[in-house]
């Protein structure tokens, strides 16, 4: 369940590959949400939408670590 928990926290963090690599493109095939969150901040020059999509990240990143970790206490109580 950590592998997984760590998995997945790093599927959402995921840049510097992508960005490297194709840039996002071709078009926006291989955009993933941190790219998109550097295209709206740094290319189109919202920061105030970028800073949103963030925290809603964020937000997401806790629900799922919560839920994960809810998990594991409840295997850690049937076992």
């Amino acid at each position: 369940m950590l592998a997984l928990l760590f998995r997945t926290i790093e599927a959402f963090k995921l840049f510097d590959v992508v960005y490297l690599v194709t840039q996002g493109g071709p078009g926006t095939s291989t955009e993933t949400i941190a790219v998109y969150v550097y295209r709206v901040a740094f290319q189109y020059f919202r920061t105030s939408q970028s800073t949103a999509l963030a925290y809603i990240l964020l937000f997401i990143v806790i629900v799922l670590t919560n839920l994960y970790l809810y998990l594991v206490r409840q295997r850690s109580r049937e076992a």
